[in-house]
């Protein structure tokens, strides 16, 4: 009898790695290296470029950025070894009355105190042919769109068509007739409400607003303020050069100012 004896298959193992594997492993990582390079020195020189512009040894001074675009853009300042001094004040954008800015004329104005004015005062006069006036006026104000706003103390003496008049420089923007028997319907500020004659555009730095007696009632001369207009500017994408300082900017622009 004859016996054929057979030996079960063996599990093939494999243990580490043979040569070839490590010369692809080792051309893969030279391929990746070779498009990584590049980026690795270009930002290694822009780190060394930016090390060389200052010195521990020397005093700098960021300076804002007087571009309204590169501040909203994140370019907010730039470098400097010399002193700029002691910044410019911000415009003047609210006058009450009895402020500096506020000139009357003609003769008859009155005063009053009363709680639920603008800074608790306010300034009347009868109705008139329109030669007596309140004036309030704005000066070193940046060029752009402003909302025009006023408040008064409702009463029933008050007139129906209280005539304010806006200018820029010596242009004259508007005239604009206010129902002050009605309280201003607009935005809260200072605890009082405040109403928008108009939104218009100031060019020359310098703006007034003329309040006249020309009209069927008491006029009241309170505070006036003008409010920044802009077009709302949503940054959507920032994209960055790692090569150059080159940024683009993708943005949705929401319009506010007059077309």
């Amino acid at each position: 009898m004859r016996i054929d004896s057979k030996r079960p298959p063996q599990e093939v193992c494999r243990q580490g790695f043979s040569f070839l594997d490590v010369q692809v492993a080792l051309v893969v990582f030279a391929v990746a290296l070779m498009g990584l390079y590049p980026l690795v020195v270009m930002q290694s020189k822009q780190a060394k470029k930016i090390d060389g512009w200052v010195s521990p040894k020397t005093t700098y001074y960021l300076v804002p950025s007087s571009d309204e675009w590169a501040r909203k853009l994140g370019a907010v300042a730039s470098i400097q070894t010399q002193n700029p001094g002691v910044r410019p004040p911000p415009p003047v954008l609210l006058i009450d009355n009895g402020e500096y800015g506020y000139v009357e004329a003609g003769s008859g104005w009155g005063a009053e105190t009363q709680k639920k004015a603008f800074q608790e005062t306010l300034r009347w006069h009868p109705a008139g042919t329109g030669e007596n006036t309140a004036t309030w006026q704005f000066t070193g104000i940046p060029p752009g769109w402003y909302d025009v706003q006023v408040t008064w103390l409702a009463s029933g003496n008050r007139a129906s068509n209280a005539p304010y008049q806006v200018y820029d420089a010596a242009i004259l923007r508007g005239v604009y007739l206010v129902n002050q028997l009605k309280a201003p319907a607009g935005p809260l500020f200072g605890d009082v409400s405040w109403q928008s004659l108009a939104t218009v555009s100031i060019s020359s730095g310098a703006a007034t607003v003329i309040l006249s007696d020309d009209a069927d009632g008491r006029v009241v001369a309170d505070g006036v303020r003008l409010v920044p207009v802009y077009n709302l500017v949503h940054i959507v994408a920032v994209e960055k050069s790692l090569t150059s300082q080159d940024v683009t900017v993708h943005v949705a622009i929401t319009v506010k100012v007059p077309q």
